[in-house]
């Protein structure tokens, strides 16, 4: 199974439907359609009222054509924890989690504490397993270009920290709040953050 957010919607492309919803564009694509796959998925992106299930028995041929489809970037992030709590930051105005683009070279795992640090002003982080990785689309703010998509890749990492360093957030990158949070407190988090997060997030509560 595939999924790839965008905004508050997602794609999902399986054999298998799990759950019928009617807030749901069913679409079932062979292997003789392929040529329909971004097509549907473009008409999605200008259209994005509920989401996009795509059953398909070759669901990863499926993937693989909507990802030639797409400029691909990767970033990394983390999960940061100390004891009981954890770092969420507060970026245009919605609680997010540290991270940021791999420069050229580096390692997922390295750009990850990078960013992290960057992003939060601490160190003294330690990555302790590798979490699922999340994927989203959106419209490249850089270039004027309508059809310019970037499908992005974030791969995650949780950390543990065991400093007392003061909490510095990186204003230049639009982050405005740096907090921790304890895990019972999560919901409210999960109120206002975006929706590629809430399986990262659903992992602890």
């Amino acid at each position: 199974m595939y999924k790839v957010f965008f905004k508050d919607n997602m794609i999902t492309i399986a054999s298998e439907m799990p759950v019928k919803s009617d807030g749901v564009d069913f679409q079932a694509i062979g292997r003789h359609q392929m040529q329909n796959v971004l097509p549907l998925v473009k008409h999605f992106l200008m259209n994005p009222k509920i989401d996009l299930f795509i059953k398909s028995e070759i669901p990863d041929k499926i993937w693989d054509v909507l990802v030639k489809g797409f400029t691909i970037i990767e970033a990394a992030g983390g999960t940061v924890f100390q004891g009981e709590r954890l770092l969420v930051i507060k970026r245009l105005g919605k609680w997010d989690l540290p991270k940021g683009k791999i420069e050229t070279g580096e390692l997922p795992e390295h750009a990850a504490i990078r960013e992290v640090q960057e992003e939060t002003g601490i160190s003294q982080l330690k990555i302790i397993k590798r979490l699922p990785d999340t994927w989203h689309i959106y419209k490249s703010p850089y270039q004027k270009n309508e059809n310019n998509w970037i499908l992005k890749k974030t791969y995650w990492y949780q950390m543990d920290y065991s400093g007392n360093e003061k909490l510095v957030p990186q204003t230049a990158e639009d982050i405005v709040e740096v907090i921790w949070v304890p895990i019972n407190e999560l919901k409210r988090i999960k109120k206002n953050t975006y929706a590629s997060l809430l399986q990262i997030f659903a992992i602890y509560g």
